[in-house]
């Protein structure tokens, strides 16, 4: 995303192909309703999870940073 660039909802088009060759119709949305959304985060740490220590006070001896890293599902 260049700077200046404004977020929101994206219109979009897709052209496709079957596996045998015959194009499709030209997609305008979706089926589900759902919407591509462009935003920024430009302003978001991106490696969170380098530069912070994990705790995990809910036990009394305390989970290693790994174990915490599993129990969280990362």
């Amino acid at each position: 995303m260049k700077p200046g660039t404004a977020t929101g909802n994206v219109a979009f088009s897709i052209d496709y192909q079957a596996a045998d060759g015959t194009e499709g119709d030209t997609v305008y949305f979706t089926t589900d309703g759902s919407k591509l959304f462009l935003g920024d985060d430009s302003d978001l740490i991106e490696d969170l999870l380098t530069t912070t220590t994990l705790i995990d006070s809910t036990t009394s001896s305390g989970r290693s940073e790994s174990e915490t890293l599993k129990q969280t599902r990362f």
